[in-house]
């Protein structure tokens, strides 16, 4: 089972407050209207946790992938690592998890740890180019010596790793 979390609207945007989809409910079932974009796996997921507005505030819903009225197209990406989605939910069936209008703090924590997680990552591979370009700055032999003597290239490499570190 792959599962995922809907947190940015059509404009990419992680602001709950702004939050588009709405949910309706009609006796005991509740179904979801709007737009969720960049989705992480969105295009493959069996399992959709959208994030999406009631009378009683912002709540959190689960949808199954193959929900009537859910169409998933899958977006060009550079990352095919990281495949994301975009999502149109029309009167899509859905389940509420948790309490009506209870969604807000377990969602800010989440897109907190999301937040610091995916920073963690950029740095690790900004690291990982800055360690790439110092080594090709000390094999790279030109005019008798490595281009890493050189002072311009010495003050480039402190600079990307001040950008690093920083």
């Amino acid at each position: 089972t792959i599962a995922t979390v809907a947190l940015t609207d059509e404009s990419g945007n992680w602001d709950l407050d702004a939050t588009s989809t709405t949910a309706v409910r009609r006796g005991d079932a509740w179904s979801l209207s709007g737009v969720r974009s960049f989705v992480t796996d969105g295009a493959l997921a069996n399992l959709i946790l959208v994030p999406a507005t009631t009378d009683a505030g912002l709540s959190l819903f689960a949808v199954e992938g193959d929900a009537p009225g859910l169409v998933r197209e899958s977006l060009a990406t550079m990352d095919q690592t990281r495949k994301q989605g975009h999502l149109v939910l029309d009167d899509v069936p859905a389940t509420l998890v948790g309490e009506e209008g209870g969604a807000t703090p377990g969602l800010e924590t989440t897109m907190q740890m999301a937040a610091a997680m995916l920073a963690a990552e950029q740095v690790g591979g900004a690291q990982r180019v800055l360690d790439r370009a110092v080594e090709y700055a000390k094999s790279r032999v030109q005019f008798g010596r490595p281009i890493g003597s050189f002072q311009a290239i010495k003050h480039k490499c402190a600079d990307m790793l001040l950008d690093v570190e920083s």
